[in-house]
């Protein structure tokens, strides 16, 4: 299982403000229980919630847990990220919260 999760730096902002509790990986790699989470600067350690998979159609809905004002915003920035991603792709949702 693997423990580490990367950000881009203003995705990191976002998880250390709180407004961003969770994270879609195109990926389909389970996470341990404890994570640690960097931009490779910085390092936080938080908890895996829970994790699933699910099309990127159904993780829009998640919008809001990622820092997001609205679907399309997440939409766009996902597709920046994973340029070929498209709405019937699998993704991971990894909820997490802060070990402080």
């Amino acid at each position: 299982m693997r423990k580490v999760i990367r950000f881009k730096p203003e995705m990191l902002d976002k998880v250390l403000s709180g407004s961003k509790t969770s994270t879609v990986r195109l990926n389909g790699v389970e996470y341990g229980r404890d994570l640690i989470l960097t931009d490779g600067r910085r390092v936080v350690a938080a908890t895996l919630v829970e994790q699933s998979r699910m099309k990127v159609s159904e993780a829009l809905r998640y919008f809001r847990d990622e820092g997001f004002q609205s679907q399309e915003e997440f939409l766009r920035y996902l597709k920046r990220i994973y340029r070929d991603v498209g709405l019937q792709d699998q993704v991971t949702i990894v909820r997490f919260s802060l070990t402080r």
